[in-house]
């Protein structure tokens, strides 16, 4: 009787959260109930062996071990254990329990090396005890999982398809920005509410009956003004036209480089006579196209500078140099040319900006002549009129080809719209682009060059493909979108250096372009494979091979570089700009990757690897790209003295906000733990009481903190940028409604009341964590020691068009920072992305913001 009641010994199921609890486990390792309930303990019990008869000696133990041991070391080339290869083979031996025994004695010996040297190698400490210095240097191309079955789709949870109103859609790629926001269960929540709470307030339209969704109401005041019988000044809705005091809105929008054309200009109907109205003088014509030649063409080498010249020549005469343009216009190819050159005339005023400012840059007499004979914001409306009398939808040449380059360009990163390298809205443009270049010959290798002629227009032919193939990558990349062009459908040699081919007069310009479209390749050579990962669609993919690629991208690219731009106080090279533009670039992209990794290891309950990702993204990406910003507000006159900022100050834009979306990911998790522990009945006791339970609060709290502050300084940054530059003005708009929000406890509180998402750190890692944060703030802090000088960097321009100079319509009163009333004009400009949610004069522009940015 004594042995029926005797029991079996019996391994716990259940950890001892769960068993205490009496609640289902599902066994994992921390298990998906103490992740729920923020318990840091997930453990298990281990029975203790009673007698050596308990202990298993047959086979399947072994076997069972043996996998074990395979499982913890894998491939070492991925794996957090080094791989070395076994000294003896199975093979070796004819006795397959022998073989067996030999391959596990390698494994264990391997096994005590390494713990017996863990002590004096760093490589074997966890990676996320890496210092900051270390994680800067280091981090890269180390690219840890868990098992090699592990899979991933990036595409799996989120289709991402935006629709906004009854007629307008954008679908965001699995690496955008949107992307981040929406994945994150931490922010997520916070961007629907935000939604709902402005479709709320001005009806969704998707959600109206079918009769009614697409019906204007007759008590519309718009409609009823459209149906009064109205002179045409007075019926249009074009708020230019209200400006009650159009000289004083220009006196401070020409400081930033947006005037506005005069009002006669904007109801002129003849385009030929608004080409020549919009055209400078002659003498400021002639200096922006050697500012474009100078500084800008290294960006936008789409022309060539002998034949635009003798173009602009042929088609635009000045008596002197106060008279008006005349223009002498042939034959309908000519608009197609005025096209170009309104568009690079605006370009090279542009580049003007922020250096206008320096004395020995432009004379005072100079700077007041420039500033007086501006290329207006319109000059892009006109350049598409231009375009639009072509007919390229049926017929197409080289010149309409590189005047829907220059205005897919313009959009991309003209600072007035907003629209950064990562919009989804490009990648439909440029890959019509490339479909225009193939059906023109430009992806295959010329092979006459007996002319000089030739020589210079196969040079072009180049440049203007692989500019190209630069703008689809930088999109691909940005949003996780596939390219429409693969490297072994086209055989054009890179842009080289030909004696007598040049299409610049400047031969380091043309040099520097050789050795930037090198590097470029390079680095986009090794994303390929990455970027195919992340689009696929129909099957997941393996983290093995994920991660294998991910590192081979990071060792070629990341390890080899080495940023300048951090120690340089003077003007920057050519060299320089296209290198730090690259890194951001590849900045923005390795940040949609390893946050879906982060998000990924952090849903699996493997706390080790989510928090090492999020260190890397944070020493590696964020503080990098923090340093670069704060620098540029500073120096930004004399860096870009002799080069352009047009296409580093938007990617710079993005890089930015995806460091606010990964700093806004803790801050949110952090907020959600240190409420949990403030509301908690026992809470003052623990505290008192439990040192382990006071630590974690006081580095919880510290850590919050200093997050804020980090998330001020980007912030900071956002609004110095701000008064110039379009995107960082809705980034701005949009953390300003937000702060309230994220300070607040109502959301945590009761809007996410059971749905928390803590920040799951143990101990240790929290303490290293705050560390960590701490070095960063500091390294970003001493990266700028001396004060903000407005003489130096242009700050007076940008307080001088900060005050009200003008008085506009009663639709948008009570806004009274210039800045602001200049990008509600713009966004009128421009267009909202669906009409029925009604005018911006009505409605109020700031939500109809949200819905754009959202």
């Amino acid at each position: 009787m004594s042995n029926l009641a005797r029991k079996r010994n019996r391994l716990t199921l259940v950890c001892t959260f769960c068993k205490r609890r009496k609640i289902r486990c599902d066994k994992k390792q921390p298990c998906s109930s103490c992740v729920t309930h923020g318990n840091s303990d997930c453990s298990y019990q281990t029975p203790s062996i009673k007698d050596d008869k308990d202990i298993d000696t047959s086979d399947n133990y072994k076997r069972s071990l043996f996998r074990k041991l395979s499982t913890v070391e894998g491939n070492g080339h991925h794996h957090l254990i080094p791989h070395e290869p076994p000294q003896l083979s199975p093979k070796d031996s004819s006795d397959p329990m022998e073989a067996e025994l030999v391959a596990l004695r390698s494994k264990v010996e391997r096994l005590e090396k390494y713990l017996l040297e863990k002590e004096s190698s760093k490589t074997n400490v966890p990676l996320w005890q890496y210092q900051l210095q270390d994680f800067s240097e280091k981090a890269w191309g180390i690219v840890p999982y868990v098992h090699d079955t592990d899979n991933i789709s990036f595409l799996e949870n989120f289709g991402l398809l935006d629709q906004i109103g009854t007629t307008s859609a954008r679908y965001f790629g699995p690496l955008s920005w949107l992307a981040m926001l929406k994945s994150d269960p931490a922010l997520a929540p916070v961007i629907q509410l935000k939604k709902d709470e402005v479709l709320t307030k001005h009806g969704d339209p998707t959600n109206r009956p079918a009769g009614t969704a697409f019906k204007t109401s007759s008590q519309d005041p718009i409609v009823n003004e459209d149906l009064e019988f109205k002179p045409f000044k007075q019926q249009s809705r074009d708020l230019r036209l209200q400006i009650s005091q159009l000289d004083a809105f220009n006196k401070n929008a020409r400081l930033l480089g947006f005037p506005v054309c005069p009002v006669d200009i904007l109801l002129e109907n003849d385009l030929t006579q608004k080409i020549r109205l919009l055209i400078p003088r002659r003498q400021a014509m002639w200096r922006y196209l050697e500012i474009y030649f100078n500084q800008v063409y290294p960006v936008f080498p789409f022309i060539d500078q002998d034949s635009f010249e003798d173009t602009v020549h042929r088609l635009i005469h000045h008596a002197d140099d106060h008279s008006p343009a005349q223009l002498k216009i042939t034959k309908q190819m000519d608009l197609i040319y005025l096209g170009q050159i309104l568009i690079v005339l605006r370009l090279g005023y542009l580049n003007m900006f922020p250096c206008i400012s320096r004395k020995h840059e432009f004379s005072l007499p100079e700077r007041e002549y420039l500033l007086d004979n501006p290329m207006v914001i319109e000059s892009l409306e006109v350049a598409n009129l231009c375009l639009q009398l072509s007919n390229y939808f049926r017929t197409c040449n080289l010149a309409v080809l590189q005047l829907v380059l220059y205005i897919r360009v313009y959009f991309m990163f003209a600072p007035e719209y907003g629209e950064s390298p990562e919009d989804p809205s490009n990648q439909s443009i440029t890959a019509q682009l490339i479909r225009m270049a193939l059906s023109l010959g430009v992806h295959r290798e010329p092979h006459l060059e007996s002319t000089i002629e030739e020589k210079k227009m196969n040079n072009l032919r180049r440049k203007l493909w692989y500019s190209l193939i630069n703008l689809e990558f930088v999109g691909s990349t940005a949003n996780g979108f596939p390219t429409s062009i693969q490297f072994n459908q086209y055989d054009v040699d890179m842009p080289h250096f030909v004696l007598g081919g040049e299409n610049v007069k400047s031969f380091a310009l043309e040099t520097s372009l050789r050795s930037n479209f090198l590097l470029m390749g390079q680095s986009y050579d090794t994303i390929l494979p990455v970027l195919e990962h992340v689009t696929s669609i129909r099957s997941p993919v393996l983290l093995k091979d994920l991660c294998a690629d991910i590192q081979n991208w990071e060792n070629k690219y990341f390890k080899t570089l080495k940023l300048s731009i951090h120690e340089i106080d003077g003007p920057l090279s050519v060299e320089t700009v296209f290198e730090s533009t690259r890194f951001l670039n590849s900045a923005v992209s390795a940040t949609g990757i390893i946050f879906q990794l982060y998000l990924y290891y952090e849903k699996q309950g493997n706390i080790d690897l989510s928090y090492f990702y999020y260190k890397k993204l944070m020493g590696a990406v964020a503080r990098n790209v923090v340093i670069i910003a704060k620098r540029f507000i500073k120096y930004s006159s004399v860096w870009f003295a002799e080069t352009s900022h047009l296409t580093f100050v938007p990617v710079l834009e993005a890089a930015l906000h995806r460091c606010m979306i990964l700093l806004l990911s803790a801050l949110m998790r952090t907020r959600y733990s240190v409420l949990q522990c403030e509301k908690l009945s026992l809470h003052r006791y623990n505290l008192d009481n439990d040192e382990q339970y006071a630590s974690r609060y006081s580095l919880m709290v510290d850590i919050y903190f200093k997050l804020s502050k980090f998330v001020g300084i980007i912030e900071e940054c956002n609004r110095r940028l701000s008064k110039r530059y379009c995107y960082s003005w809705k980034c701005v708009f949009v953390q300003e409604s937000l702060r309230a929000l994220r300070n607040g406890e109502d959301f945590f509180l009761k809007y996410r009341r059971g749905k928390e998402v803590y920040l799951l750190l143990t101990l240790d890692m929290l303490a290293d964590y705050d560390s960590f944060v701490s070095e960063i703030l500091q390294e970003v802090e001493a990266s700028i020691q001396s004060k903000w000088d407005p003489q130096a960097n242009g700050e007076d321009l940008e307080q001088a068009a900060s005050t009200p100079g003008s008085s506009l319509s009663s639709g948008i009163d009570g806004v009274l920072d210039f800045a602001n009333v200049f990008w509600l004009l713009m966004h009128q400009m421009k267009g909202f992305p669906d009409d029925s949610v009604g005018d911006p004069a009505v409605n109020g522009i700031f939500d109809v913001e949200w819905l754009d940015v959202l």
